[in-house]
This record gives C-alpha cells, structure tokens and sequence, in this order.
C-alpha cells in the first residue's frame, strides 16, 4: 500500500482566534485548534505537528498554522486542479485581508495589523507515514533538488521582515462577491484573479523587490485589470469607476513626449496620469528622481495605488452585479496625525450601513429613501 503522504499549509497566515475559513471548496483550518477533531489517527497527528514544529519565527514555534483540505482531510495529494483551487483561495484571502486591514495608512499603529504576500504564501511538503527523511524541491531559474532533511532535525525560518499582524480578519462582503462572481461571471473572475496575481507580487515585504518592479507590477495589474490600452484609458477608468458626483475638477498639465498639454481632471484622474507617466519613465528607461514615486510630495504612488486597486475590482462587481453591492469611496482630504501635524492625502472610506443594508430586500427598499453618496 503506498503510504506516500503530502500536506499543504499557510505557515505564515496568523490564524489567531480563527478555526477555519472557507473558500469554495478549499478549507483552511487553524492546526493548534482543530487538529484532534480533524486527525483522529494519532500516529498521523504527531507526523504531521512534527513537520509544522519545524516553522519558526525566530525561535518560537508557529502555533496558528493554516492546513488546508479539499474534502476529506486525509492528506492525500492534490492534483493539479486542486492545486490551483488552492491558488486562488490565497489569492482571494490576499486581498480580502488588505481591504480589510491595510487601507488606513493615517493609523499610525496600522503596521500591527497589516499582512503583506509572504503571509499567503502555501507551502507542499510530501511524506511518508513510516519514514523520517524527505527531502525538498526548489528553484525557478537554477533547480534544487536537497535530500537526507529529517523531521525534528531541521528548521525553515520565517523571513525577517515577515508582518505578524495582532489580529485575523477578512473583507467577508467581498470573499461572497468574489465567489458569485466566479459562478456568475467567469470573464469577470478569471480576470481579477490573473491582475491579484500580479498586484501579489508587488506586495512582498521583501527587500528585494525594488521600488521600480513594485509600479510596473502594480500597473500590470490595473492593465489587466481594467482592460487598458494606454494613460488616457487609465485615466478615463479611474475617473469613472472611482470618482463622486461632487469631485471638482482641476486644470494640470500632462506630458506627451516633449511637450505638456493641458486638460481638466478630477484629482483621482490626476494621479492616474502621474501614476501612469511614473510607468512610462521606468519602461523607457528615463531618470527617475525620488520623489517621483510620490504624488504632489503627499503619498506615495504604491500605497495609493493599493487603495484604487481595491475600489476598482469593487466597482466592477457593482457593474456585474448591476445593483450597488459595495458602498466604498475615495476621498482627497486632510487629518491632523497624533503630534496635531496636519496630512493630506487619498482617504479610503467604507459605507457599511449602505452596503448592510444591500444584504436584504427590505435593506434595498429602504435605500430608495436615502439620498445618493455624494
């Protein structure tokens, strides 16, 4: 009998308080908490609790490691259909924790709560039921094949610059958006999923990522995203999914090769254009000073981008959905930090009285009696 085994977990996702979760059919479920009510075969309990103890975060052990099943929790190995079950699941817990937990960045303690994409990170471990040895498969450009690890004898250390956010919380309106979308609108899905994949790659806390990669990653991502064929669409986009009825529109200059033309956008439209001519500079090999990465020496590009990333795939849902489902706006506006020092920037802001009260027909009936967000 083949007693080949394999196990797929999110080290670093920082469970909590949080038992499990489920998306699709793919549920996560914290170990420490749940692991004698879902392995009742003792022998297996402790192989697999032996080969999670290896995770570390220094010298503390992980103890709200997310294990995922597909069905029966057997620890089987999952085939490729899984395996990109499995993908998506993080790709959607990605951005759910974001627009959750990272969007409030005049929260000076905002850093305790925030995930970056090492968090979502799934690792495959293959085993054997009666056998201490494995051995490891890595390397994309250059292929490493490492055996003779044993359980217990080796540690995999969590990177330094991983986020351990204090508390586990997701945008749950938006999870069940998603996953109508991908039974009611599959272009629609397939799509945010291919842009949250790029936009994921941005979101490494890593060092290594330079600032440059992170905007053409970050652009990639609304390109594929929104369709786009180049800055104006942009900018149209923006301004359509993302402005108010009451957002003033101010008269900038743009470039356009060497000369600057002038036009009349919306402060969102501009910082699309700033943000979009940012990607051209990079692409084309054109200095890029430092506080080009900025907009109007306020905020900076990938952070406000982050906020316009979210609205959009949110817009989108609301015009697939041809109701309003999501209630959240974007506004330029001041706050006083806590040293009184006054801040201006894009404030992401949440109606989650409206967007409650879409849950419901009767919700919907008495939103008809309210005055549309300006």
């Amino acid at each position: 009998m083949n007693n080949k085994r394999q196990i797929v977990y999110f080290p670093y996702l920082c469970l909590r308080d949080t038992e499990s979760l489920k998306i699709g059919r793919v549920e996560i479920w914290n170990f420490s908490k749940k692991k004698e009510g879902y392995i009742s075969d003792v022998n297996l309990r402790q192989r697999i609790e032996n080969i999670l103890k290896m995770n570390k975060v220094g010298s503390q052990l992980i103890d709200d490691i997310g294990v995922v099943s597909i069905g029966d929790t057997n620890f089987r190995l999952f085939n490729e259909q899984e395996v990109e079950e499995i993908n998506i699941a993080r790709l959607i817990l990605f951005i759910s924790f974001l627009s959750q937990n990272n969007l409030n960045y005049r929260n000076l303690n905002i850093g305790h709560q925030m995930a970056t994409s090492e968090n979502f990170d799934f690792f495959i471990q293959n085993f054997h039921i009666d056998d201490d040895f494995f051995g490891e498969s890595t390397g994309i450009i250059v292929k490493k094949i490492i055996g003779g690890y044993k359980i217990g004898q080796v540690e995999f250390q969590a990177p330094r610059f991983l986020p351990e956010p204090l508390s586990f919380s997701l945008d749950e309106d938006l999870i069940r958006q998603l996953l109508w979308a991908k039974n009611n609108k599959k272009r629609l899905f397939n799509k945010i999923i291919k842009s949250l994949e790029i936009f994921s790659e941005a979101y490494y806390n890593s060092p290594a990522v330079s600032h440059n990669a992170r905007i053409l990653l970050q652009t990639a991502a609304f390109e594929i995203l929104l369709d786009l064929k180049n800055r104006k669409d942009f900018k149209d986009k923006i301004e359509k999914y993302c402005s108010c009825p009451n957002d003033k529109k101010y008269i900038y200059f743009f470039e356009a090769g060497s000369r600057k033309i002038k036009e009349g956008r919306t402060i969102k439209g501009i910082w699309a254009d700033r943000f979009y001519t940012l990607r051209n500079y990079i692409i084309h090999g054109n200095v890029v000073k430092d506080d080009f990465f900025g907009f109007k020496k306020k905020q900076a590009h990938f952070y406000i981008a982050v906020l316009f990333f979210i609205l959009c795939i949110k817009e989108l849902i609301n015009e697939a959905q041809k109701r309003k489902v999501f209630y959240d706006s974007i506004k330029w506006d001041k706050w006083r930090d806590l040293s009184q020092n006054v801040k201006q920037g894009f404030i992401y802001k949440k109606d989650l009285f409206r967007q409650s009260l879409t849950a419901s027909r009767s919700g919907r009936k008495l939103l008809k009696y309210f005055k549309k967000s300006p």
